[in-house]
């Protein structure tokens, strides 16, 4: 008498179940193929249109070599306002003197010759750049690798953030470097060949601006006075606060435009009262340049903390100047982290 195996049987009751597991996968995946020829494209290709953002979307004509495609790209170019922005996306049919072989962005290369005569006949055929008025590229930067102060990426970070509130206030374009373009150019040289090549990436830019990376804007309403250094290719000044405020007409956002309303109130009130130390007014920049942030390195007439206590206390003055227009402020200088809404009697 043959007696039954249980072995027999789990092997006979696994094998049908993986059969049957493989058959309904097989079944399912025939459904889905089916059904993808037939359903609906879910992703389906519209005319999207900018009319939340614009009064017409942006369109760029493709393929064509109508000379007038350049032309189309300007008009769809506008702000709400009307205002025409500066057109990237032109690419002219005439050579510039970005097509001449020998040119180089290093700073061991030979200087680009007839400069002004270059730029001059760049910015005809880039109208749009041409017609926005006087464009400043505000220029900084810091080391490719970690710092070695453990809080020195954290307070790089900081200034970096300052820079760009003021230069987004003033409407300035901002370059953040980070790589020697000149490798036996490093520490303070290394802004040399940074400026070379900024100044030939951006031939739209009337002003190229150095600004230290371990500076910090500590009146963010000062607007450079432009119109004093008409004459001039190269302003060197001897003390950030000597700069006198005399300039206006940059365009600013709305919350902004009224601060710089009050700035000018406060000028009429403060014309006499100096600069520098002593006097009533905000520093327009703070320069830390003993303090070494990313290093470490610091000057020993003083400690790392009070270079430390003196950083924070500047970069989260200056932040009020920012935070306020969206409602709120720093209560303590000392303290980054924390914020309070403003009542609403607060003094502008």
């Amino acid at each position: 008498m043959t007696r039954n195996n249980g072995r027999t049987k789990s092997a006979s009751f696994l094998s049908g179940g993986f059969f049957f597991a493989g058959g309904a996968l097989t079944s399912l995946l025939v459904v889905w193929a089916f059904f993808s020829f037939f359903s609906p494209n879910p992703y389906p290709t519209t005319s999207l249109s900018t009319s939340p953002f614009s009064a017409q979307p942006f369109t760029v004509p493709l393929n064509s070599n109508n000379s007038d495609s350049g032309a189309v790209v300007a008009q769809t170019l506008r702000c709400s306002d009307g205002v025409t922005s500066p057109n990237s996306l032109h690419d002219p049919p005439g050579p510039s003197f970005y097509d001449d072989p020998e040119l180089s962005y290093t700073i061991d290369m030979p200087p680009v010759k007839n400069w002004d005569e270059k730029r001059k006949e760049w910015l005809k055929q880039h109208p749009s750049f041409n017609a926005a008025g006087d464009r400043i590229l505000l220029v900084t930067g810091s080391q490719a690798t970690p710092c070695k102060n453990p809080i020195g990426d954290y307070l790089l970070l900081k200034f970096f953030k300052n820079k760009v509130d003021y230069a987004r206030r003033h409407s300035i374009d901002i370059f953040y470097n980070n790589v020697l373009f000149q490798p036996k150019m490093f520490s303070f040289w290394a802004k040399t060949p940074t400026v070379k090549a900024a100044m030939l990436a951006h031939p739209e830019a009337e002003r190229i601006w150095w600004v230290d990376s371990d500076a910090a804007f500590t009146d963010m309403d000062f607007a450079l006075p432009l119109d004093r250094y008409k004459a001039h290719n190269l302003v060197i000044t001897k003390k950030y606060t000597r700069i006198e405020k005399d300039v206006a007409g940059l365009r600013r956002r709305h919350a902004e435009k009224v601060s710089e309303d009050y700035a000018r109130v406060w000028e009429e009130h403060l014309k006499d009262a100096g600069y520098g130390r002593g006097s009533w007014r905000r520093p327009f920049i703070t320069h830390f340049t003993g303090c070494q942030p990313c290093s470490g390195d610091h000057n020993q007439m003083y400690s790392g903390r009070t270079c430390f206590d003196a950083m924070q206390k500047a970069l989260v003055f200056a932040d009020n100047q920012v935070i306020k227009n969206y409602g709120f402020l720093h209560p303590d200088l000392g303290d980054p982290s924390t914020v309070n809404p403003l009542s609403f009697d607060y003094p502008a």
